[in-house]
């Protein structure tokens, strides 16, 4: 009976520490976003509704695939952790240390995932009624950093600052001759995508 109630202070515990942690973090990670915002080149804001679809498609929608997958897990991952309280009830007499591991590591992977589709959701509703900026900019070199992100380097206000791409690959990019659009949403959030074309073929020279 002590070992049962001591994890379950544990559990409580940790998870109490996991939660102050990331509401720091993410308090922390906005501010940074929103600092670094000032250090971009002046944009103008996108009315087009057009453009509005483009930035949305590149910047917020996962493949049907992807979602259905994540989806299945997010579900499975619930199934698991009722599962697991079932067995802490049937099972109280023999320990539940594991169940109440068994949980955390669910529960962990649930939250990053519903994460991700909030972050998603907000995307998609500043990329169709938010307030989105946008410039036609020059990519002087690109930093590969080995795990699927790249970063192009392009100047900024107070001189050269690296943004993410919205690619896996820098190649869209170099075909276009090393031009981008920059794309600013009003959290704070920027990504260089590839142009849109013929119709920012215009701006190439601002």
């Amino acid at each position: 009976m002590m070992e049962n109630l001591k994890a379950i202070i544990v559990f409580l515990l940790f998870w109490s520490i996991v939660i102050w942690c990331a509401r720091i973090i993410k308090r922390k990670r906005d501010k940074q976003m929103m600092e670094f915002s000032e250090e971009l080149p002046e944009m103008e804001l996108v009315t087009d509704e057009e453009e509005r679809k483009y930035i949305c498609k590149n910047m917020v929608e996962m493949g049907k695939l992807e979602n259905l997958f994540w989806g299945l897990v997010f579900l499975l991952n619930w199934w698991t952790i009722v599962r697991a309280i079932v067995e802490i009830c049937q099972e109280w007499s023999n320990g539940i240390a594991y169940e109440l591991l068994e949980m955390s590591l669910l529960i962990a992977i649930n939250g990053v995932i519903a994460e991700n589709y909030k972050t998603t959701i907000k995307r998609k509703r500043i990329c169709e009624s938010g307030v989105v900026k946008k410039k036609i900019v020059h990519i002087k070199s690109y930093r590969d950093f080995g795990y699927g992100s790249t970063e192009g380097v392009i100047e900024g206000k107070e001189g050269e600052i690296g943004i993410d791409l919205n690619r896996d690959e820098d190649l869209p990019f170099k075909r276009d001759g090393d031009m981008a659009m920059l794309v600013w949403l009003e959290n704070g959030e920027n990504s260089l995508l590839p142009r849109m074309k013929p119709k920012d073929e215009s701006n190439k020279k601002e």
